[in-house]
């Protein structure tokens, strides 16, 4: 069964949710964390076995969405740097939990 994901919909719901975090607590967020674990996305989607985590790394994260920033699109590579924005978003997902 195919699932249809509208990317301008995600698009602006990930901005409503970095625009209350902003609201909440500025415009820039202190890390204290640093390792974490990731599952290889050739795995995650496979539910016939157990995918193995990896560590990620939040400093390596924020440097290459700094690193993002500057490159032109056609040097991206999108399942790449979608990687490193999931690890930001994962610490700031651990941060709002209650």
């Amino acid at each position: 069964m195919a699932i249809a994901l509208e990317l301008p919909l995600l698009r602006r719901q990930l901005n409503r949710l970095l625009v209350i975090l902003e609201e909440r607590g500025g415009a820039t967020v202190q890390l204290h964390e640093e390792l974490y674990w990731v599952l290889e996305t050739s795995e995650i989607f496979c539910l016939d076995s157990v995918p193995a985590p990896s560590a990620g790394q939040l400093s390596d994260d924020v440097d290459e969405m700094t690193a993002m920033a500057s490159r032109p699109d056609d040097l991206l590579v999108p399942w790449h740097e979608l990687k490193h924005l999931i690890g930001l978003l994962e610490v700031l997902a651990r941060r709002d939990l209650p």
